[in-house]
């Protein structure tokens, strides 16, 4: 009887610690699955900024080109003015000395 006993505790006890590895086992997979899943929405985070920066980045670009033409074209309009003022003035000019 008392053998009987022996191999009934032995057995308990290789069940009770097999059980607490599996669950160390699986607490360890769900802390891990946990990280991993906090790493992944830091991931897609920071590839949302990136693609962020690079829409900034293309619009201040594309800003900047806007800007430089329409200086471009102010200038020209400016100087198609100053041109055609002195042209005026010429033009007036030669009319009165006439």
């Amino acid at each position: 009887m008392k053998k009987t006993w022996g191999i009934i505790i032995v057995v308990l006890l290789i069940i009770i610690v097999t059980a607490g590895r599996l669950y160390k086992k699986y607490d360890r997979d769900q802390r891990l699955q946990e990280v991993n899943a906090v790493s992944q929405e830091q991931a897609q985070q920071l590839i949302q900024n990136q693609r962020q920066a690079e829409i900034d980045a293309q619009l201040a670009e594309q800003t900047r080109l806007r800007d430089s033409a329409y200086q471009v074209e102010k200038a020209a309009r400016e100087q198609q003015m100053a041109d055609l003022k002195a042209l005026r003035e010429q033009l007036e000019a030669e009319a009165a000395g006439n």
